[in-house]
């Protein structure tokens, strides 16, 4: 069977009798040709009809925009699971609809060839994840909206309340009857934005508390080791992130530790597998597909021509109770 014909410009022309030029004016998605009401009706109807499906080349030719945003991300970072899993899943749908592409950039460590391939006529915009902005001296030429990222480049920004959430979660520990807690950072000294402002309310909310808070930044083995040689151990750790606190358990099960009998683990990231280790982790929900989604309608703004302002939306973390936190033993 003979594959059916394409529709193009000059079929619906022949149809109804415009000229291809003023075909093609009307059928532009951003209705910038002054065209009567009646004339732009008349031509997208008979498109209709006759089945026409504008190609995304052509698009590109006629508007000037490739129609595809960028979604920069750390080259060595689990994309796929974890946190920005959530914004994979979350980003390509919302811009679909929008009738927009999605395009992974890598960025390479100590690398900004990235900006160049940004700012080359590739990408109409960008959203920016972290951990790229030892990277970024500069913003991007495009319109560009930054997730979980807070720099001075006076740019939109969508932000998770990490004080809040760090709040929340010590809280609950201290509720509970813990005054030992430890906060367990990666080993690789981490200045993010999520990171300061962690360490910085978990700090708080144990000095208003009467507490010694204690931070530790190294391996998971060291932290164990640490609490095994200290006179006075923790009673409970907040691990960083989901990672640590996963490891921290397996960690714990093979040194005979009892989880929460004998000390509580808490961690940040409400992603797989904290419902399901042994025992369920208690987190601290960081609303990452909600961030992507105003992410994604800040975007939308700027390529719209809306607002130029740098807005900054912060949403809420929530406190997610489970089993691996209880009081302390007597």
């Amino acid at each position: 069977m003979a594959k059916a014909r394409t529709v193009n410009l000059d079929d619906i022309a022949a149809a109804t009798g415009f000229g291809r030029a003023t075909v093609a004016r009307a059928l532009s998605e951003d209705n910038k040709y002054p065209m009567s009401v009646a004339t732009r009706d008349a031509v997208r109807a008979a498109a209709r009809a006759m089945g026409y499906a504008p190609t995304w080349g052509g698009r590109v030719l006629a508007t000037g925009k490739t129609r595809q945003i960028g979604l920069i991300h750390a080259g060595k970072s689990p994309i796929i699971t974890g946190i920005l899993g959530q914004v994979l899943q979350t980003v390509p749908a919302d811009l679909t609809d929008a009738g927009y592409r999605v395009m992974l950039v890598p960025v390479v460590e100590d690398s900004d060839a990235w900006i160049g391939q940004v700012e080359g006529g590739g990408l109409d915009g960008c959203l920016i994840l972290p951990p790229t902005a030892p990277t970024l001296g500069r913003a991007p030429l495009v319109p560009t909206v930054l997730i979980n990222l807070q720099m001075a480049l006076g740019l939109p920004t969508v932000l998770a309340d990490d004080r809040g959430g760090a709040a929340l979660l010590t809280r609950h520990l201290l509720g509970l009857g813990h005054r030992r807690i430890l906060f367990l950072h990666p080993e690789v000294p981490n200045r993010h934005y999520s990171a300061v402002q962690r360490e910085a309310s978990y700090r708080e909310s144990m000095m208003a508390a009467g507490a010694a808070g204690e931070v530790f930044a190294g391996s998971v083995g060291e932290a164990i080791a640490v609490c095994r040689r200290s006179e006075a151990p923790p009673t409970a750790v907040i691990a960083y992130d989901h990672y640590r606190a996963v490891e921290l358990l397996h960690q714990f099960w093979r040194a005979g530790i009892r989880v929460p009998h004998d000390l509580s683990v808490a961690c940040f990231n409400e992603v797989w597998p904290v419902e399901v280790s042994i025992p369920p982790l208690t987190t601290v929900k960081v609303p990452i597909r909600a961030m992507a989604h105003h992410a994604v309608r800040l975007l939308l703004d700027r390529l719209a021509g809306g607002q130029e302002d740098a807005a900054t939306v912060v949403l809420p973390e929530e406190l997610v109770v489970r089993e691996s936190t209880a009081p302390p033993k007597a």
